[in-house]
């Protein structure tokens, strides 16, 4: 993968999966996978997790007849091949961890995410311009500059813990559930 920006390769190098999972992806079975991880020819972690890159590597080697050369004899055109099918090999497994991501509600869609930010943002808003008027009164009953500026950090401080503890929901785009509940204060 030469060429590809560090950042990239480093985030699919982060990427760990289960054996049938990636079988699927190389076209054998997770029993197959694990047996070649037993025999120390494809890394497993501990925990039985496969990380993608570095097995597809090692599976690779394992289906070419020799170190260095092809499974077709060593041709440019085969290495290039090779190296297309482990980019498409990779690729499909960062797919497959984003749509298991997804599932878990590890990862919100961006548009979602950007309402959730708005409402917020909205609500900050709204608590903060409601703060002159709920204030005035009191006040303007002080005269200590001092007392003023307490109150106001008060009022401003009480406002600002309320809008921490509010949680916004993000619509699940598959159920149309919320995932957070819904925006309230606490």
């Amino acid at each position: 993968m030469a060429g590809k920006p560090a950042g990239e390769l480093a985030k699919l190098e982060a990427i760990r999966v289960g054996a049938e999972p990636l079988g699927t992806l190389l076209g054998v079975t997770g029993r197959y996978l694990r047996e070649l991880a037993q025999a120390g020819r494809v890394p497993q972690d501990p925990d039985g997790k496969f990380p993608v890159v570095a097995a597809v590597r090692a599976y690779i080697a394992t289906i070419r007849p020799s170190k260095g050369g092809t499974a077709r004899g060593g041709s440019d055109a085969t290495d290039t091949l090779d190296s297309a099918r482990m980019q498409v090999a990779l690729r499909d497994a960062e797919l497959k961890q984003i749509e298991i991501d997804k599932r878990r509600g590890d990862l919100i869609p961006a548009a979602d995410l950007e309402v959730a930010l708005a409402v917020a943002i909205n609500d900050s808003r709204t608590r903060l311009l409601a703060l002159p008027k709920a204030l005035a009164p009191a006040l303007a009953a002080l005269t200590d500059e001092r007392e003023v500026r307490d109150r106001l950090a008060a009022e401003i401080h009480a406002t600002l813990d309320s809008l921490s503890a509010t949680r916004v929901a993000v619509a699940a785009r598959d159920g149309g559930e919320d995932r957070e509940g819904d925006s309230q204060g606490a």
